[in-house]
């Protein structure tokens, strides 16, 4: 089952020990911001999306987040 991009945003964090405010600041968004991402409230933005590609090394990919209000 392939994971939605929150949850492998959150695992890729995990696994490498970091937090959700230190990951914001490099991208730089607030952990007000970063918070309801990680916890699937909100898509990133376009241009987020594309940053956190970027940081993840394409593991959490800019074109596979939800659009639209998440629920």
């Amino acid at each position: 089952m392939k994971l939605p991009n929150h949850a492998l945003l959150a695992a890729w964090l995990k696994t490498r020990g970091m937090k959700a405010g230190a990951f914001g600041k490099m991208i730089p968004i607030s952990k007000d911001v970063i918070g309801p991402i990680l916890n699937g409230k909100r898509a990133p933005r376009e241009e987020v999306a594309k940053k956190i590609e970027q940081l993840t090394g394409g593991d959490v990919p800019a074109d596979k987040w939800q659009k639209g209000p998440l629920k």
